[in-house]
């Protein structure tokens, strides 16, 4: 009786997301560590086939992982371009 969505609590300046790191991703086969994530970003959790963690800095992302994304102001627009293929057109 006491749980309560988070997105029901929030800002609606805080968005939360879930989010498929896509091949060739420029932060598909690092570490989290070595991703520069936007400020106002928080990884909740990481989604590896049917596992699921609160993944730390030495968490390798793969390709089609699906990241729940916490964020706030314009910090979404740059977590989706760390985690979608760039193609020709979108450049």
């Amino acid at each position: 009786a006491h749980q309560v969505r988070l997105d029901a609590v929030t800002s609606a300046q805080v968005k939360i997301n879930e989010i498929v790191i896509e091949e060739q991703a420029p932060c598909a086969g690092k570490r989290v560590d070595e991703v520069a994530w936007p400020e106002g970003c928080l990884i909740a959790s990481l989604q590896h086939g049917r596992e699921v963690c609160i993944p730390h800095g030495d968490t390798v992302l793969e390709a089609g992982d699906t990241l729940v994304i916490v964020t706030e102001g314009d910090a979404l627009e740059e977590v989706n371009r760390l985690c979608r293929h760039k193609t020709e057109e979108s450049t």
